[in-house]
């Protein structure tokens, strides 16, 4: 029996694409087999610039508590890891020295999306993922799509097969069901491109219709990428609106929690939402690009393509006309239940280095 601890490090930098890691985080930390540190870097400028805000995450780690190393530059071989873990897969956010080909040289190196995947396989990040050495994932119809997706080159598909793992994701092992459901408090996250965005199809009419119904309230949680034109005209709209606020905390499971329904664009706060168990209002677009996961839970949210659909939809859910509940109910056990995201990723490292020994 080894007594020797298993040493993990999470890169971490932006608390937005941090949650996941966060509940990993804790649960290493409280089992003894683990020892576990987060490394803290500061985003490299290029980076940053894309920002709508600029709150650092090492304050909001402060604040919870937290402890963590801050990196001050080199490689991490002094901390003898075993595991490292990375938040995102884009090489052009990490410092040259934790770029994955010189971490990979010392430590296994571990990756799971830094959202819920619910997109079709077009917008990964082939490069790094076969660096790493064990890869999460969702559920099996997005690690079937993945490997449907590389079928254009078999020579890759051994690689990715020996390092990917179904596990669930961690993101959402904290998210609570919620039984008994209210419509009061509507949420909305609109994509942060132009192009993909309904933001401005619906931010002038979402705008007068909380006006006119201060029965219910309203909150609108932009993207930190958010780059659509008229959001300064829709906060400057919604000054004097009591039941119209903007949801400014970088950490977004309080958010969840205080809402009763989402409106939402194509995001992976859509797959996210969705084990709460409480109804998503889905604003259609042409350019959408799901994949199989994503059109299944599609089967469980309302699906507008105007202004009237939302109006009609938002009305019916007031008055407590919600008939996709037991839907959606049924497709949460199917891809969320059915998972221990914390517990399997867990067994997997333990497994893994075991082996090693």
């Amino acid at each position: 029996m080894n007594t020797k601890k298993i040493n993990v490090l999470i890169l971490m930098c932006q608390i937005e694409t941090f949650q996941g890691l966060q509940n990993l985080y804790h649960y290493f930390k409280s089992n003894d087999i683990f020892n576990v540190n987060i490394i803290h870097y500061d985003m490299v400028l290029r980076t940053r610039r894309r920002w709508i805000h600029n709150i650092k995450a090492s304050d909001e780690l402060k604040k919870k508590n937290i402890e963590f190393i801050q990196y001050r530059g080199g490689g991490l071989q002094y901390l003898n890891p075993d595991y490292v873990f990375y938040a995102t897969p884009y090489n052009i956010q990490y410092p040259k020295s934790l770029n994955i080909s010189k971490v990979k040289a010392y430590s296994k190196i571990c990756y799971f999306g830094y959202g819920y995947n619910i997109w079709d396989c077009r917008f990964k990040a082939l490069r790094f993922i076969q660096n790493v050495d064990f890869h999460f994932m969702e559920n099996e119809l997005y690690y079937n799509d993945f490997f449907k997706h590389l079928e254009k080159n078999r020579k890759k598909i051994s690689i990715f097969r020996k390092h990917s793992f179904i596990t669930g994701h961690p993101k959402v092992s904290s998210i609570k069901f919620k039984e008994e459901l209210k419509y009061i408090n509507f949420g909305w996250t609109p994509r942060w491109d132009p192009k993909t965005s309904t933001f401005e199809l619906y931010f002038d009419f979402l705008t007068q219709y909380f006006n006119k119904n201060e029965n219910i309230n309203l909150s609108c949680r932009f993207h930190p990428l958010d780059k659509n034109i008229s959001r300064k005209t829709f906060l400057k709209n919604i000054e004097k609106n009591k039941n119209i606020n903007i949801h400014n905390q970088l950490y977004y499971d309080k958010y969840f929690e205080n809402l009763d329904v989402l409106i939402s664009d194509l995001s992976t706060m859509i797959a996210e939402f969705f084990p709460t168990g409480k109804p998503i209002i889905f604003c259609n677009s042409s350019n959408i690009g799901l994949g199989s996961f994503g059109n299944e839970i599609l089967k469980g949210m309302y699906i507008v393509n105007n202004k009237k659909e939302m109006a009609d939809t938002i009305e019916d859910l007031q008055n407590n006309i919600d008939p996709l509940k037991e839907t959606r109910k049924k497709l949460i056990e199917r891809f969320y239940k059915l998972y221990d995201p914390l517990k399997n990723i867990s067994e997997i490292l333990i497994s893994d280095y075991n082996q090693k020994k």
